[in-house]
């Protein structure tokens, strides 16, 4: 009877593309020698191409990182750090004056909201391990640039030396880092801040500087041409006519169209080809106009190469698609969106963020017709330009309704949401049934009953029969918990950090392959890197660090909890352990990895709880009373 090892190369080859997981071609590889000859030759490339559909390059080590960073995803496994404010940075403005100190957060008199957005170079289809990762922030009327690379060519830095540069401070699996600053010539804190930017990418880019447009508050609309290394930076001005820019968006075609949305609800589109033009024009030009109400543009962005989505609000209709041509926007929109229940006299609402499905999504398509938006009711949902319902799919978090300002896409398994109050993150899954390889989860096809001791939301009671719900997921608090500070280090210069209620203004991914997730809050921009700490095996791109990869007194321990459905809430609070000596009992126990499939930083918080009789920890507050009669003067008017 003839067995695998008789089989031709080619049925062997299409064997291991419709493997389910990457162990079961290990099984396969450790029968006999001629088999694992196979895996190791061609084995790996075959299995790459039928289920991940990735080009064979660097096979093994891909999958090895893919599989790594869904299970750090799933296990909620992640570092979380802020990012410092470096004392000092290179300027951009002038080739005589390389290095110049960052402290213009001073000058602010009220929190500053960053504004994000990153790309990445490599990883998928080329080195696994070999990244170029760049990163743009904004604060106040200043732009903060990070390069970070990776790779077996690059020399990396001594982590465990102090005698590094500041600006040459690498962060996660990055070996070598080098940040740049550039500040609004003649800007003014509070009155010329930057409120949005974006970067071209490198596809649509025909220098190797650096590019991105911001947009301010006082009107004022640029793209910034930046060598880095050397040359001379270019600032590009476009027209405005002084109206305050409200978002700024990109189009991901190879030649780009950037529109932008005013706060007068005008929308405007650009050519970005004509970047020898010192000063640009629009090629079109289009007032918004509703009926009823006279809303505010709230979000804009592309969601394809020739579709543009505007958010407004509040509006009975805030969600309108635009067609975007080379010769400028068509004035009448595509579709527009209905949000409101005229049956019912549902309120209307705003969408403050929108950003399109991948088309590798199965809830994705080809022309990118699905597409994603959050507003004012802190729901999160799914349209469809092919479908006759304006929402297809709700996105529902029963444990809070708070309005979600921020979104982005993790590759096509999930999407992040951030919220309006309480430094907040909401993690959603959308794989639906038959779209992964390891587990999925069911959608309703109705919507299920109210329960009257969770959050009520009449958008839900009144979408039965129209679109599905789908509920549960994970929250986490990207707010700090207090930490005793490390006797080895010295206490911490951090600028003046975010509040406990600080909305998430901002989110960037800079690939779907990158470990980190950036979050802009206020006065601050956190990273969370996927990876955890105890992995026997981690992600090759981390194969060059010391575990735990992380200084202990530059992480911050978050906390979280999952959301629950509405039959069964399910609100574990759980908080993150520190990077002590005592992980390692946490391996050993592995009390939540086994009840929850969670990652061994995370603990239950009484396990901390002070109870009466025991001695009370060092770093615990004595007396609430003192705290209570500070809040006095300005404070104590401020609450009446």
């Amino acid at each position: 009877m003839a067995g695998l090892i008789d089989l031709p190369n080619e049925l062997l080859s299409l064997i291991a593309e419709n493997l389910e997981r990457p162990r079961d071609l290990t099984h396969l590889a450790q029968t006999c020698r001629i088999l694992n000859k196979f895996v190791i030759a061609d084995g790996w490339k075959r299995f790459a191409k039928g289920r991940f559909n990735i080009p064979p390059s660097d096979a093994k080590n891909t999958i090895h990182g893919l599989t790594t960073l869904y299970r750090n995803w799933d296990r909620k496994a992640f570092v979380a750090c802020s990012l410092p404010s470096w004392n000092k940075v290179r300027s951009l403005h002038h080739d005589d004056r390389p290095i110049r100190d960052w402290n213009h957060l001073q000058r602010q008199s009220m929190g500053w909201q960053p504004r994000l957005d990153s790309y990445e170079e490599g990883g998928v289809g080329g080195i696994w391990a070999e990244r170029r990762e760049v990163l743009a922030w904004s604060a106040g009327t200043s732009l903060m640039i990070r390069v970070q690379e990776t790779g077996p060519n690059i020399h990396p830095i001594d982590r465990e030396s102090d005698e590094f540069q500041a600006e040459e401070r690498p962060m996660g699996p990055f070996k070598t880092a080098k940040h740049y600053s550039y500040r609004i010539p003649g800007g003014h804190e509070g009155r010329d801040d930057i409120v949005d930017l974006k970067f071209l990418r490198p596809h649509q880019k025909n220098t190797p500087a650096e590019q991105l447009v911001f947009g301010t508050a006082s009107g004022g609309l640029s793209m910034l041409t930046a060598p880095l290394e050397r040359g001379k930076t270019i600032e590009q001005q476009f027209e405005t006519n002084g109206h305050c820019v409200r978002a700024v968006s990109i189009s991901p075609a190879v030649r780009p169209l950037m529109a932008a949305s005013f706060t007068n609800s005008d929308l405007v589109l650009y050519d970005l080809s004509t970047q020898n033009d010192q000063f640009v024009k629009p090629i079109s030009h289009t007032a918004i106009v509703q009926t009823y109400f006279n809303p505010r543009v709230w979000s804009s962005n592309f969601i394809s190469d020739d579709k543009f989505a505007v958010g407004l609000g509040p509006s009975d209709e805030p969600l309108e698609v635009y067609q975007a041509r080379p010769d400028g926007l068509v004035p009448m929109p595509l579709r527009k969106f209905r949000m409101v229940d005229n049956d019912t006299g549902q309120r209307a609402t705003s969408v403050y963020s929108i950003i399109p499905i991948p088309t590798q999504s199965q809830g994705g398509s080809a022309s990118n017709n699905v597409f994603l938006s959050g507003g004012f009711d802190g729901l999160v949902k799914l349209h469809d330009m092919r479908s006759p319902r304006n929402v297809d799919t709700i996105f529902w978090d029963v444990t809070n309704d708070a309005s979600i300002y921020s979104l982005v896409c993790q590759g096509t398994e999930r999407f992040i949401a951030g919220t309006s109050m309480h430094c907040m993150l909401k993690v959603f899954d959308l794989r639906f049934p038959g779209s992964h390889a390891y587990h999925h989860i069911p959608i309703p096809t109705k919507p299920l009953p109210k329960r009257q001791d969770y959050t009520y939301n009449a958008v839900i009671e009144n979408t039965k029969g129209s679109a599905s719900i789908v509920t549960g997921g994970w929250n986490v608090y990207l707010s700090p918990r207090p930490a005793r500070q490390h006797p080895g280090y010295p206490q911490r210069q951090e600028p003046r950090g975010p509040s406990d209620s600080s909305p998430v203004y901002s989110l960037s991914l800079p690939s779907a392959t990158s470990p980190n997730l950036y979050a802009g809050l206020e006065n601050m921009v956190e990273n969370l890197t996927f990876t955890s700490v105890l992995d026997r095996h981690p992600d090759p791109l981390f194969s060059h660090l010391r575990a735990p990869y992380y200084r202990q007194h530059e992480v911050l321990n978050l906390s979280m909890y999952e959301q629950g459905d509405q039959d069964h809430l399910n609100m574990h609070l759980l908080v993150q352990d520190n990077l002590t000596d005592g992980l390692a009992d946490n391996l050993q126990k592995m009390d939540l990895a086994r009840k929850w499939g969670l990652d061994e930083r995370w603990k239950d918080p009484s396990s901390d709880r002070w109870v009466r009789g025991q001695a009370p920890p060092s770093n615990a507050r004595r007396s609430g009373h003192r705290r209570g009669r500070a809040r006095s003067g300005r404070g104590a008017q401020r609450n009446m």
